[in-house]
């Protein structure tokens, strides 16, 4: 199965991602054109949306952070419900980080910003 992705992310295509998760990965890559959302959802989740008993990840540190980009439900669970999103459903994760890059930036995110700002995605081989 190929990892569908905009331009910007061929990266996936041949990454670990692709390989082990590659409809997590087709999401990501047609949610995210800004690969920094990706390497958030690295640094954040694993890029696991679930635990392996199936539930949705929780925050190590506040367990009110949910789901592949860690969203905390205490700051955006109403905004989400608002806008129709089910923040532990994996696809409305995504769309609400989505959103919330747009409305303020990656700010969201700065506790995991050390993390996010160096990583490197993998490279992609020619051909």
């Amino acid at each position: 199965m190929r990892c569908l992705k905009p331009e910007p992310l061929k990266w996936l295509q041949n990454s670990s991602c692709h390989k082990s998760r590659s409809r997590l990965c087709s999401a990501l890559g047609l949610f995210f054109a800004d690969e920094r959302l990706v390497r958030i959802a690295f640094c954040e989740s694993s890029l696991d949306h679930t635990t392996a008993d199936g539930s949705v990840k929780r925050g190590h540190v506040d367990s009110r952070d949910t789901g592949l980009m860690q969203i905390n439900l205490r700051y955006h669970a109403e905004d989400a419900e608002r806008l129709g999103l089910d923040i532990e459903n994996e696809y409305d994760n995504m769309r609400y980080a989505k959103y919330l890059a747009r409305r303020d930036g990656l700010q969201t995110w700065n506790a995991s910003r050390p993390c996010w700002s160096k990583i490197k995605l993998p490279k992609v081989e020619a051909g």
